[in-house]
Order: C-alpha cells, then structure tokens, then sequence
C-alpha cells in the first residue's frame, strides 16, 4: 500500500514499521534520523545539527498515536504470560455461529462473542459472510495491522512536512520571532532579522543567545522574566535587536543621606548606650531605662546608681552599677522587668571591663587583672586567665571564645577558648587598642583614633580607618563609626574600601549603638536614629 507522503523516503520506512519489523525506541529513533538526514545540510555546524536532532526528537514525541502505536501500553511481561496462556489452552472445536444475511437497506452489523475460558481471541463477523473461521480471522487482523500502521505512518509522514515549516526556519528567525514575543516596545521579528544580519550575528550566535536568555528567564520570578530575558540577549549580542543600538546605560538617581530623627532630647550625659531588635538602653547615671527603638517615652528598668557596661542579650538585661554598700557589682534583670535585679556572684573582686551573652558574663578583677567567668546558675564565679598587666580594658565573648584588649603602647588584642586554654595573641603593636568588638568573622577595636580589624582565624591587621575614630559599631558587612573631629557618622566596609557618611553635622559624637535596621548615637543632649 504506497504512502500518501510528500516524502518518497518515508515508504520504506512505513513498511518495516507496518509489518513489526521496527517498533518501541527502535523505530522512533529510525523516524528522527530520516528527519535530521533531510533536513541537516553537509557541513552544518555541530550547534546547528544538535538543535534539528532535539527539535525532531520532540515533534515526534509529541505525536501521541504514533507513541501509542509503536510503545504497546501492555507490558512485556503481561504479553508474554498472555500468550504463553494461549499456547496451553486445551485445543477446542467451535461451530461457526450463524449470522442472518443483512438486507440491502440495513449496514451489515459486527457482534462480538464472549471468549470461553482460556479463549483470548475475538470472534467478529465480517462484512458479507455468514461465518467466521480462525484463518479468516487472522487474514482479517492481519490486514487491518498492516492498513493501520501504513496509515499511521502517512499521517506521521503529514504532521512532519508539517513540522518542518517551522523547522526550515534559520535559527536566527526563530530567535528573532521569540524576542518579539518575550519583550516590550514595537517589535516585529523581520527589522529584528534586518538587524541581526547587519550586525553579522550568524546562526551559531542565535542559538546561544537564545539559551541563554531562555535560561535567564526560566531562573527568575514571573515578575522579572521579561527583564532578565531582556538583560540575557542584550548582553550576548551586545546590542539591542529590537533598535540595532548599543544599550543604554541607566542613570542611577544618586540620593542623599537619609536625614536622622532625633527620639529625644535634653538628656543628661550617658554611661552606657545599647540597641536591640526593639529598644535602645541607656544609664542616665541614675537608672537604667529603655526607649522603643522608633521613639516615645523611656520606662524605667531598675534604679541603678552610676550604671555602665550595659548588655542585652534574648533574654537579660546586664549592667555594673553600685550596690546599697557602694561596691560595684554585676546586675541581671529581664527585658520587660518581670523580676527585681539582682546580683551575680563576683565578690570581692573589684570590677572592670565586663562582657556578657544568653547566660554567662565575663569580667576583669581590677586587683591583678585576672578575667573570669560567671553565670546565672548560681555557681561560684571561676578563673579563666592568670593575672594580666596591665589589666584589659575591654572584653567580647560568644558561646565558644573570650577575647580582650590589653591597653598600652604597644598594647594587644588576645583570644582563649571560654572553656579554658592557652591565650593566644590575634594582634600585637597596637596602640592603646580599645572599644573592641566581634562576631564569627573576625574583631574590630579602636587603637589610637585608627580603626583595625582582623580575621577571627587569624591574620594580617587592616586598617579600616586610619584617624579619627570616637565609637565603634559592628554591622554584618560594615564598622559604624564616629569621627566627632568632622560631625559625622561613617559606615566602613569591613572588606576595605570607601567610607559612606550616614549622618553629618553632628555637635558633640559621643555613645554609638546599632541593630539591623538602624544606628543609634548621642550628639550632645540629644539621640538620634537613621536607617543603615
């Protein structure tokens, strides 16, 4: 039966499909390669001939009845228990069933037959005879298989001249009609081929270009397709195709520096600030209060006389202020106030710079220089370090390490594992080093008016900025510093590079905290916040 294709090629393979010499994997391969061995000229770049061989793969896939007809849905193993079922049936004598001759005026009806136990094949009159018989009926099946698969494979052969319309066409203009499609602005995809050709942009550079905008736009949300498709062509081609001209540059709208908003005003000098995730702390040298970190009214967190070294922690609210007697001593209290302070275990030490986190603080015994450890635990207080000269003047932890600065000239910045160990020297040669503080990257301190830095590992001191420095506040990717000889509030890479000025004019520098949001500082009388 010859095929009704526009593809005399397209017979033969018809046939071997027809007659089950080709089926499954087998014979759709066979269909793809008939397709690129057409349609791939000698010669054609490798990218080129990839693209034909993916783009046939799919249109012959998408065909769901040739997929049906060549992939049985009935598994192998079923098939082969199936026919082995047959093979074993007892064999049986069948009369014929009778059929009434139709009339002319009635269309000759096919009634089929329960199969009988063991009988698995169908019983069907055929047109114009009163009976059926096995070699008739398989003369039947037979033919109808071959009429089936033949016309299949026509239609198949139909849907592909189909199919190579699109495929005839260059990649370029394909890539010319997608650009049309995914972005904005008047496009029609012959001025975007006019300009493509102009530009020399051969086949090779559409099909990469068109990846990788496809690839760009996939990875990005719905809302940033059309961009990110956008961004991917312009800069593999280098040009915009829609226009043929270079891309233009977007002119960032430099801003200034948001203004600070002053949260209060004609306060006394303070001895200690600190800033949460929702309030700033302060010690008015009277008591130790708390501001919402957008502003409002300071509430009273406890009386406390000459309170200093304020540390907030999830849960803690620490201070050093004077007790009934006079002595300092190292205060706790909850955030919100739910209990009365009280105080930890540090006698009769006389205390200097302390440090606390969740549930443990540290702190300097000024009457050798010794550091130790205390917690809420009610244990006694426990030595850390031998004594130290001169004493350090200032101190971090976290859960894992204790480090300090020793003043003097030179002095060092030192750190020891807070479970005990040998100290270690992070950084020597500084000078009256200060102020210092950490996080899991490494430390910061004020030495002179120089702000340094160093890895928490280890390593070369940076100097982040030479001269000037007042305060210091640590950031994530930056060091927030006063400079109060110039006015202004600095942000400093942490990596090196430019200062940013996030405040200026400023009478008066003096205490600087922050969170993530915002820093928060004293100029005179007066607090400010400004985002970071």
């Amino acid at each position: 039966m010859p095929v009704p294709s526009a593809w005399p090629e397209l017979q033969p393979l018809a046939q071997r499909i027809a007659v089950g010499e080709l089926d499954g994997d087998d014979a759709i391969a066979a269909i793809v390669d008939a397709i690129v061995a057409r349609e791939i000229a000698a010669g054609a770049p490798a990218s080129v001939a990839a693209t034909v061989r993916r783009e046939a793969v799919a249109a012959v896939q998408a065909d769901r009845v040739l997929v049906a007809m060549l992939r049985p849905v009935l598994p192998t193993a079923l098939a082969q228990t199936v026919t082995q079922g047959v093979a074993q049936a007892p064999a049986r004598t069948r009369t014929p069933t009778p059929v009434p001759t139709p009339t002319p005026t009635r269309r000759p009806s096919k009634v089929r037959v329960a199969p009988r136990e063991h009988e698995l094949e169908s019983t069907e009159v055929l047109e114009d005879s009163g009976t059926t018989g096995p070699a008739e009926f398989e003369r039947a099946q037979t033919g109808r298989k071959l009429t089936a698969a033949v016309g299949v494979v026509a239609g198949i052969g139909a849907g592909v001249a189909a199919w190579l319309l699109v495929l005839r066409e260059t990649p370029c203009e394909r890539f010319a009609h997608e650009i049309c499609i995914e972005l904005a602005a008047p496009c029609t995809s012959a001025e975007v081929e006019a300009h493509l050709e102009r530009k020399g942009v051969d086949d090779a550079a559409c099909i990469a270009a068109r990846e990788a905008a496809e690839t760009a736009a996939s990875t990005a949300g719905s809302s940033k397709r059309t961009f990110a498709f956008e961004t991917a062509v312009v800069g593999a081609l280098g040009f915009d195709p829609r226009t043929g001209e270079p891309p233009v540059a977007k002119v960032a709208v430099e801003q200034g520096p948001v203004a600070p908003v002053m949260l209060a005003r004609k306060l006394p000098p303070l001895l200690s600030l600190v800033a949460d995730e929702a309030h700033v702390y302060v010690s008015s040298g009277e008591a130790v209060l708390r501001l919402r970190s957008v502003g409002g009214q300071f509430e009273p967190i406890a009386t406390a006389a000459a309170a200093r070294d304020i540390a907030v922690t999830q849960d803690f609210v620490y201070w050093v202020a004077r007790d009934a007697a006079g002595v300092e001593a190292l205060f706790v209290d909850r955030k919100r106030g739910e209990y009365e302070p009280t105080t930890l275990p540090t006698a009769p030490a006389k205390l200097g710079a302390t440090a606390c986190v969740q549930a443990q603080c540290v702190y300097v015994d000024l009457t050798d220089g010794a550091i130790w450890a205390v917690g809420q635990d009610g244990a006694a207080a426990r030595k850390l370090t031998g004594p130290l000269a001169p004493a350090p003047s200032a101190l971090w932890l976290d859960d894992a390490e204790l480090a300090w600065a020793s003043p003097g000239t030179p002095g060092t910045i030192a750190a020891m594992p807070l479970g005990g160990g040998t100290p270690r020297v992070v950084a020597g040669a500084e000078t009256q080093p200060r102020a210092l503080a950490g996080d899991a990257d490494g430390w910061v301190w004020i030495a002179g008016d120089a702000v340094h830095a160093v890895p928490r590992a280890g390593g070369d001191v940076q100097t982040l900025l030479p001269q000037g420095a007042g305060a210091l506040a640590l950031d994530r990717t930056r060091v927030l510093v006063t400079v109060p000889g110039q006015g202004t509030l600095l942000a400093v890479p942490r990596a090196g590079g430019d200062a940013t000025a996030l405040a200026s004019g400023q009478t008066g520098l003096d205490r600087l905290s922050s969170d993530s949001a915002a820093a928060f500082w004293t100029a005179g009388a007066e607090l400010y916040r400004v985002p970071k």
